[in-house]
């Protein structure tokens, strides 16, 4: 049949979905009296303040770099290292969206909101999947850890999303999210051609491994940056309130 059928049945799956977004009938939106549209800068500045929102962004843009680019690194598996041609890079993106899938059941299901140590952990266990993915001796041990790269990807996403939309202000979360796509985007369309580039240089499994270490670096770091902080806040607040009951005792 060619590969063109292919391109035909994802544009009809992409037309489903219009359709039913255009059925869709959401209440008019009425801006209240006197209400200004907050600028950019007053997204950046929100982000600035608040550490939740800040780790997170930071986070998305580590997966961005290092853990949103396996269609490069599949296609070179499926080409140097296995050498099962178009049917393996297909069985691979399969396996991968199952673990998605997966993922978003789980997210779906899950009750209690997110905390931030959870995602950074969470991405941390992403890292040691590629990692050991690129290490894997057989198609079989791939494919399986390509569920879980799935899997663990999709839980990140969802978590990391819904944080910032819980945690980011009404009247800026439109400005808060758009920062964070554009770095989880950006991120993204920087990473996969310095990627591929790699690839070309040092081959896949190497490649694999770098950006699994390097994703699992960015989880420890912003793991030990936010602990300091967290130790940080701790002390001034210690001193603050001790120096308010000094203030107090000798009045």
């Amino acid at each position: 049949m060619g590969q063109g059928w292919s391109f035909l049945i994802n544009a009809g799956a992409c037309c489903g979905v219009l359709i039913m977004l255009s059925a869709l009938r959401p209440p008019p939106f009425v801006r209240p009296a006197g209400a200004s549209t907050p600028k950019l800068s007053a997204g950046l500045h929100y982000i600035n303040r608040t550490p939740e929102v800040a780790w997170t962004i930071a986070l998305v843009a580590g997966l961005g770099l290092f853990g949103l680019n396996m269609p490069v690194i599949l296609t070179a598996f499926a080409d140097h290292e296995f050498r099962t041609g178009v049917g393996g890079y297909s069985l691979f993106n399969s396996l991968s969206a199952v673990g998605a899938l997966a993922g978003a059941l789980i997210s779906a299901r899950r009750r209690e909101k997110l905390r931030l140590r959870a995602l950074v952990g969470s991405l941390g266990a992403l890292a040691v999947v590629i990692v050991l993915a690129s290490l894997a001796p057989s198609i079989w041990v791939f494919g399986a850890l390509l569920v879980l790269i799935g899997l663990s990807t999709l839980l990140f996403l969802t978590g990391a999303n819904s944080l910032v939309q819980m945690t980011a202000l009404p009247a800026l979360r439109g400005r808060v999210m758009s920062v964070y796509l554009l770095v989880l985007l950006g991120g993204q369309a920087l990473g996969g051609p310095s990627v591929g580039w790699l690839i070309d240089q040092v081959g896949a499994r190497p490649a694999m491994m770098l950006c699994g270490t390097l994703l699992g670096l960015v989880a420890l770091l912003a793991g030990l940056a936010m602990a300091h902080q967290a130790r940080l806040t701790v002390r001034l607040d210690l001193h603050h309130h001790g120096h308010n009951l000094v203030r107090i005792v000798s009045h």
